[in-house]
C-alpha cells in the first residue's frame, strides 16, 4: 500500500475530529485526540490492510498498545451506534 495514501487517510481522519496530523502524532492523551487516534489505528489495520506492527511503526507507538486499542475500538463499533456511525462516516472520506 502506498504510504502517500496512508498519510492522506490519517490526515482526513484527524480532520474529521478537528485535529491535525501533528496533534495525532504527539503524546497528547486528551479524549478527543485519543479517540481519533484509535479510529486511525483501526482503519489502518482493518481497511488499509496494514499489520499491527506496521501501524505501530507508522504511528510511533508500541505494537501491544495498537492491538489493545484495536480490540477496544472493534468492541465499540460492534456494540454502540454512535461509534458505528463515526466509523461509517470515516470510511466514506
Amino acid at each position: 500500500m502506498c504510504m502517500g495514501y496512508i498519510d492522506d487517510k490519517i490526515e482526513k481522519i484527524a480532520n474529521y475530529f478537528g485535529l491535525t496530523t501533528y496533534d495525532i502524532m504527539r503524546k497528547d492523551i486528551s479524549r478527543n485526540v485519543s479517540t481519533a487516534r484509535n479510529y486511525i489505528y483501526y482503519v489502518l489495520r482493518n481497511d488499509c490492510g496494514l499489520t499491527n506492527r506496521q501501524v505501530s511503526e507508522k504511528m510511533q507507538r508500541d505494537c501491544r498498545s495498537i492491538r489493545r486499542r484495536n480490540a477496544t475500538t472493534k468492541y465499540l463499533i460492534d456494540n454502540f451506534k454512535d461509534a458505528n456511525k463515526i466509523y461509517t462516516d470515516i470510511k466514506m472520506i
